[in-house]
């Protein structure tokens, strides 16, 4: 039949998740981030705003992983780890500049903020086993805030 090609075989639905852990993909997160700030902006004004933080998660020792042919595995275990960890009305993605991103809306003050920050890092901390060997995780996390300094989507992120 004349010229019509199939750009991919996979529904779109698939196209917004990732292969390897399942996860929401960075365009689906953006939306998600959009979302929960227009949320926020369109909050009655005599309601006090809440805070919205997005946490981009670097493995700063994935070479490691990848030496030892255990990056996917890693990968998908951190994916697990925090998505059974977290609230779940946060989500977890895989991005573009981190592997790692979590959009957390509905935070009601920056001492909230501070403890669920101090649990993202514990989670690292126990490190990924295989069946034999329990391996250290090295991690950077970033934080930016909604309204503080961000107060739109885009600069949220």
């Amino acid at each position: 039949m004349g010229g019509y090609q199939e750009k991919s075989s996979k529904p779109f639905f698939n196209n917004l998740y990732d292969e390897l852990t399942g996860l929401p993909n960075f365009f689906l997160f953006e939306d998600r981030v959009q979302m929960a700030v227009n949320n926020e902006n369109y909050k009655d004004a005599r309601l006090p705003k809440d805070l919205i933080a997005v946490v981009g998660v670097s493995v700063d020792n994935i070479e490691l992983f990848r030496r030892l042919g255990l990056e996917d595995f890693a990968l998908k275990k951190i994916a697990n780890t925090l998505v059974l960890s977290l609230k779940k009305n946060y989500t977890v993605a895989r991005g573009l500049k981190y592997p790692f991103w979590i959009l957390m809306p509905d935070i009601a003050n920056s001492y909230d903020l501070d403890l669920e920050l101090r649990k993202i890092m514990s989670i690292f901390k126990e490190g990924v086993s295989d069946n034999f060997t329990t391996h250290d995780l090295v991690v950077s996390v970033g934080a930016s805030v909604f309204p503080n300094p961000a107060r739109s989507a885009k600069k949220l992120i």
